[in-house]
């Protein structure tokens, strides 16, 4: 389950070589619970000029062709390891070749979201500590939903 962007892929791709800054609409839930699908946006910057950190969400195109956007869970020398917000798969290595974006902000119910707010700075450390245990996580609160029900 990936956050699949638009359709228009290589439109995408093109335009963010041209230096543009794009608001896109994710589509998996790959990055839940930071990106919701069908009601929040993202705002995509070309990744020219910006050094790639841990943490950072990127939007890279894999092997295979297909657009996707997570964050980086570990950088070494031209190889990205990434993982989406809502998995707990390490995905890598990704070749910095691969990236055309990095995420500047997101819109959440008509309200923009920077990520640099301290609060946003304070939520993806916490997470990227929580990756391996982001499954039980998952698994206890899928339980205590079904037992509300």
């Amino acid at each position: 389950m990936s956050a699949d962007i638009f359709p228009e892929k290589n439109n995408i791709e093109s335009l963010l070589n041209e230096g543009k800054t794009l608001q896109l609409k994710p589509l998996g839930f790959s990055m839940y619970p930071l990106i919701v699908p069908e009601r929040d946006e993202v705002i995509v910057a070309p990744i020219k000029g910006h050094k790639i950190k841990r943490g950072d969400i990127l939007l890279y195109r894999r092997i295979n062709s297909k657009l996707i956007i997570h964050r980086v869970v570990k950088s070494r020398d031209n190889s990205l390891y990434m993982c989406g917000d809502n998995e707990d798969f390490v995905e890598g290595p990704v070749s910095k070749d691969q990236v055309f974006g990095i995420l500047t902000g997101f819109i959440r119910k008509g309200k923009k979201h920077s990520i640099s707010n301290p609060l946003y700075f304070l939520y993806w450390n916490i997470w990227l500590i929580l990756l391996p245990f982001r499954k039980p996580i998952s698994k206890f609160i899928h339980s205590i939903k079904k037992v509300r029900k």
